[in-house]
């Protein structure tokens, strides 16, 4: 395990990092004018002085998919810290879906928040529910601001930016809402968001952003220069190669789909590769790969025709595709089993996939997209191989976030639990960039019911007995446990279960040892009197009904509100975690958990990123010394170097504020160099006088020795000739070599003169220093001896101290052993009369649920009832008021019918009246002719009228009929009753509405039973688990004896179909012999059919023979009879046993007895030859 890597960077840090690098890199055509807008929008508030009063609202950066929006964000960046380098901006960076597991926009956030928690070192936790992290996002922002405000590094503003905001899925796979994005920040904070057009994220972005910038997609000319770019590239062969494929491109690059430039790229380096013995892409038309997508295709399924074999570039390429941080190339070489194909792949798609520190992932997520959707059927298969690859490695940082994340995947959540429950992979995984993570591993396998609680006291319990750490490295992983408990009672969920356990006990004992203040803390864990284990609503007798009224009233009285809100944090598995743990977390002596969980828990003493590493390298340290410790490979520090490393402060000494602190736990200090200034002051004995100095003093000595008459060489011109120079020379050379000779020897006299007397002096100066020397070497001597007792004292001072210090250690150790031990015989871990109780309870609660589920049926048997009830009442209903609408219009009818009559009759009357008026007239001739006429036609009206009163008559005679069915009416006089009936619509209709209130309430009441009956089953379930592994035994003797009859059934089965073959045999043999024709297949639904028919040819056969015998003479012989033996027996046994009643009704002779007797005469075994 590298400590290190741990206090450097996450691999999420490492793989962004790696990403910008790569897009840096690689080429982009006509963004500088783009570049420049950015950085002016960047820079336009620079000289705003109250920069929380302006209105800042985002950059949008938009464009269709692969036109190079993160290439852009690379470049700016890359241009912006060059242009800005004395007072360059914070940029935070965070590229969308680099990982498949990146795929929620929660885990992004929780990526920014740390960035910024470590650039501002802010001693602020960062929350790990979905809707903090969503709702405190503009808060981090403000409060990154008021940092940057106050600190004194010269930056201008705070640059977000987020790419590709439209990939964020939900749930059901669809675009995340992009409501989790702010919109309006403090003016020193910029925003720029990245998304593909037409998205759900692009259209709310474009009302809220204050400036937008699209990216168009190339034009002729950038097509052009991107090529053209490529071709530079080429070396001479591969140009002069690749001549063809460039006038064919040239002719393409009009093409509409030509204009993106993700596709230009594809298109480019498959069809041109630089890599040798590489066959370049080839394709029939631009329009069979007009999208990225279908390129891409095309691109994998030609490189693995004909580069590749085997498939080993889809298996390649699959395990990029999964991998979270991606895979390395020796990974690679061992999942594809050949190092030199994996080699040559990465060369292949090299402009596909981007290099970080070793490890390959795809540079765009359509790359990704198209492999797992085309070639990963079942990507649980791939998943499986990179786990076998990376189980055979050791554990480190990028292995346990890698391993976990694909066992997650592959639902392989027994491994994934083992792994987890890892000691050192807990201490990778509870630090800021993984802590997330850890927590929604363990959401996942609590839903496969695993306990957090259970595996991690069996990994620590496992540790302390094989490796025996001391008490304050056992509180240093204790303690981290304790605060990765603590924060997991925030993702705690309505339907956590509520803690049972016995209370602890023993005020005095649990404050001695540090541990009351943090237990009184949490509800439920202690109590200062002793408690029943039950509750008051549950220790009743379930028999009582009026108990079980009261429950369920005080259940169904309860607000729905309070019912369904989220309820506060119940801390179980922090709870669970204290009460197993209590003795261990008090065994330390200078260690106070209630005080340091207190200090963590606390935001104004929250710790920073960096103290969370420490605590992490101090747990993975403890972890790796015992491991070693063990082996008898650990190699302590001298005690020169552990007395210079130890703290001054003795651990008594340590304040809680040191613990919380991860550099007090562990405190570290640097041992100096010390070779290099002992060397240097390093000394000889020899006394030696440098030639130098022995030169000038001797000289500057016999200066005043010298002759004083110099030699004169002189030599005139004035004698000299030819043929005496060389004469006059030579004799004045020898002159004067004889004076140098002279002069010479007088200074070596002098010399030697001054020689013995320094010699001299220096004898004299060797025997006053061996004088001295002894002198010394006795005064050493002595001081030596005096040293050494000193040294014997000192040492004997500190040999006491320590040992004072170990008996002092020793005995308050002692005392806090003791109180440890007093406190568990207080709180055994079995608490007999608890567990009675809550066996009771649980009894009641089984009995509960019974009586529940009995009155539940009843419930819902008179519910069936009421809506039998219900159905026939509303049929009823819907006659009714059909009958007493067609009552009311016959009832019009008539009152129309009595206003015609009234009407006819004030029409008579008027005529009377007339005609009594007309009476008084004169009568003239003829007239009462004319009334005769009159009269007889109105006595032929009045007799229409009186049959058309009579048939009238006859239909309310039928209706009063019908209506006395219903009610009782006696005659007209009653309609009036009839239709004071029909006035109490309304109230049948308020009947109706209280009945179906009565329903819903009935309704909510069995909503509110089956809910507690489904809670109530939950429990059972746990109960029951113990009644199935009691069952085993005889469900495994049941399943035995279901083996035997199954076995016996099978050969009882086997016996009956060789049967059949025999009888299917025997008849098909009948039926050549007898040559019927009938076309009957012989299977088991026709074998009484064939039976039939061969019993009726039989019986016809034997009938002629009898006919024969009958009409022939006496000396008719049996040899001419044909019938075999066999086909005689199988003949008249079939006869006889499947068709009796056709055979008796076949013969003529009055008996069977003599049909039979008969037979036999004629079929004996001597005359069998002939029919």
């Amino acid at each position: 395990m590298s400590f290190k890597s741990a206090s450097l960077k996450s691999r999420t840090e490492a793989l962004h990092e790696g990403y910008l690098d790569h897009l840096k890199q690689s080429p982009l055509v006509g963004i500088d004018a783009f570049v420049q807008e950015v950085d002016s929008w960047i820079t336009k508030d620079e000289f705003h002085q109250d920069s929380k009063t302006i209105t800042n609202t985002p950059l949008l950066i938009s464009g269709d998919s692969g036109c190079g929006k993160s290439s852009f964000i690379a470049k700016w960046i890359e241009f912006h810290t060059r242009s800005h380098k004395k007072d360059n901006d914070y940029l935070l960076v965070h590229f969308s879906k680099l990982s498949p597991s990146d795929s929620a926009y929660f885990v992004t956030l929780y990526r920014l928040y740390n960035e910024i928690r470590k650039a501002y070192n802010i001693p602020q936790k960062v929350e790990i529910i979905e809707d903090k992290l969503r709702i405190y996002f503009s808060l981090w922002l403000e409060n990154a601001d008021s940092r940057q405000q106050e600190s004194q590094i010269m930056r201008k503003s705070i640059v977000v930016i987020i790419d590709g905001v439209d990939k964020y899925r939900d749930s059901n796979n669809k675009e995340e809402a992009p409501n989790w994005l702010p919109t309006n920040v403090p003016g020193s904070v910029k925003l720029i968001y990245t998304c593909d057009n037409d998205t759900r994220a692009f259209h709310h972005l474009l009302q809220k952003s204050g400036y937008h910038l699209h990216l168009q997609p190339f034009d002729l000319n950038k097509r052009k220069e991107m090529i053209n770019q490529y071709i530079n590239a080429l070396d001479e062969d591969l140009f002069q190669k690749y001549q063809p494929t460039i006038a064919e491109l040239r002719l393409h690059i009009a093409h509409e789909c030509c204009g993106n430039p993700l596709f230009m790229k594809l298109l480019l380096n498959f069809t041109m590769p630089k890599e040798e013995n590489v066959h370049p892409f080839r394709y029939d038309s631009i329009l069979e790969v007009n999208t990225k997508e279908r390129l891409f295709e095309k691109i994998v399924e030609f490189n693995d025709t004909y580069n590749f074999k085997d498939r080993a570039l889809l298996n390649v390429l699959a395990q990029i595709a999964l991998s979270r941080t991606g895979l390395s190339e020796d990974e690679l070489s061992k999942i594809g089993k050949s190092h030199k194909t994996v080699k040559k792949i990465l060369a292949v798609f090299k402009s596909c996939l981007v290099c970080y520190d070793g490890f390959y992932i795809f540079s765009n997520d359509i790359y990704r997209k198209v492999i797992l959707s085309r070639y990963v059927p079942l990507p649980k298969h791939f998943h499986t191989e990179i786990i076998e690859i990376l189980d055979k490695e050791s554990i480190t940082l990028r292995n346990s976030d890698e391993l976990l994340y694909h066992l997650y995947e592959c639902e392989d959540w027994m491994k994934l639990k083992d792994l987890l429950s890892d000691l050192e992979v807990f201490s990778i995984m509870f630090t800021p960039d993984y802590r997330l993570s850890l927590y929604f591993y363990w959401l996942k396998l609590e839903r496969q019911h695993f306990d957090p609680v259970v595996e991690y006291n069996k990994s620590l319990e496992h540790f302390v007995v094989q490796y025996s750490p001391s008490n304050q490295d056992l509180f240093v992983l204790l303690l981290q446990f304790c605060r990765f408990f603590k924060e997991f009672a925030d993702l705690e969920t309505s339907d956590c279960c509520e803690f049972r356990h016995p209370h602890l006990k023993g005020y005095y004992e649990l404050k001695e040892i540090n541990l009351l203040n943090e237990i009184e803390n949490l509800n439920g864990l202690f109590f200062p009197t002793q408690q029943p284990p039950l509750k008051d609503d549950e220790n009743f007798a379930v028999e009582n009904k009026g108990f079980r009224q009261q429950l369920k009233e005080k259940i169904l009285n309860e607000p729905h509100e309070l019912r369904f809100q989220r309820r506060k944090l119940e801390y179980y598995y922090y709870k669970r975690w204290l009460w197993i743990q209590f003795p261990w977390c008090g065994l330390d002596v200078y260690s106070d958990l209630s005080q340091i969980m207190k200090m963590f828990s606390s935001d104004n003493h929250a710790i920073t990123c960096q103290n969370e590493y420490d605590m992490a390298i101090s747990s993975l340290r403890i972890l790796k010394e015992s491991k070693l410790k063990l082996s008898k490979r650990y190699q302590p520090l001298s005690k020169q170097a552990t007395n210079k490393s130890l703290p001054k402060d003795s651990p008594k000494s340590m304040t809680v504020k040191a613990y919380a602190k991860a550099a007090g736990i562990f405190p570290e200090i640097s041992q100096a160099n010390l070779n290099s200034t002992l060397n240097a002051l390093s000394l000889t004995d020899d006394i030696s006088i440098p030639k130098s100095m022995s030169r000038h003093s001797s000289a500057g000595r016999i200066k005043h020795h010298k002759v004083s008459s110099e030699y004169n060489f002189d030599l005139s011109f004035k004698d000299l000739t030819p043929s005496n120079i060389l004469v006059k020379l030579g004799n004045k050379v020898s002159n004067y070599s004889n004076h140098e000779i002279q002069r010479k020897k007088k200074e070596n006299y002098e010399l030697q003169k001054y020689y013995n007397k320094l010699v001299n002096e220096v004898r004299m100066k060797k025997i006053k220093l061996e004088g001295l020397k002894s002198q010394i070497a006795k005064s050493e001597d002595k001081i030596k001896e005096g040293e050494e007792v000193k040294a014997k004292i000192a040492s004997m001072q500190k040999k006491m101290a320590t040992i004072f210090e170990k008996i002092n250690r020793t005995e308050v150790e002692c005392r806090r052993l003791e109180q440890v031990v007093t406190s568990c015989f207080k709180n055994p871990a079995k608490n007999d009369v608890w567990e009675r109780g809550l066996e009771k309870g649980i009894e009641n609660m089984k009995a509960l649920i019974q009586l529940e589920e009995v009155e539940t049926k009843e419930y819902e048997h008179e519910i069936e009832t009421l809506e039998n009830q219900i159905d026939e009442f509303q049929l009823w209903y819907k006659d009714k008021v059909t009958f007493q609408s067609h009552t009311i219009d016959r009832v019009a009818e008539q009152f129309m019918l009595k206003t015609n009559v009234q009407e006819t009759l004030q029409m008579g009357e008027k005529k009377r009246n007339e005609i009594i008026s007309n009476s008084m007239l004169p009568k003239h001739e003829g007239y009462y002719k004319i009334k005769l006429r009159q009269r007889q036609s109105m006595l032929k009206k009045i007799s229409r009228l009186k049959s058309i009163l009579e048939s009238k008559l006859g239909e309310f005679e039928t209706l009063i009929e019908r209506l006395q069915h219903v009610v009782n009416i006696h005659g007209p006089q009653d309609l009036t009753s009839v239709i004071l009936q029909l006035e109490r619509n309304e109230e049948l209709y308020q009947s109706r509405f209280n009945v179906e209130e009565k329903l819903d309430e009935l309704q909510g009441q069995k909503e509110a039973l089956e809910a507690k009956l489904n809670f109530l089953q939950k429990k059972e379930e746990q109960q029951e688990d113990k009644h199935i592994r009691d069952n085993i035994e005889e469900l495994n003797a049941a399943v035995m004896e279901a083996e035997k009859k199954l076995n016996h059934f099978i050969e009882a089965n086997q016996r009956q179909e060789i049967v059949y073959i025999t009888c299917k045999g025997t008849f098909e043999h009948i039926w050549r012999t007898l040559k019927i024709k009938e076309n009957i297949e012989f299977t088991p639904e026709n074998h009484l059919k064939i039976a039939q028919i061969v019993g009726d040819k039989v019986i016809e056969v034997i009938n002629q023979i009898q006919n024969r015998v009958l009409t022939s003479s006496s000396n008719i012989q049996c040899s001419d009879l044909d019938l075999t033996p066999g086909l005689a027996s199988s003949t008249m046994n079939n006869t006889e046993e499947h068709t009796p009643v056709h055979y008796e009704k076949s013969l003529d002779e009055p008996s069977p007895i003599s049909n039979k007797r008969r037979k036999k005469q004629l079929i004996k075994p001597g005359n069998r030859k002939k029919l």
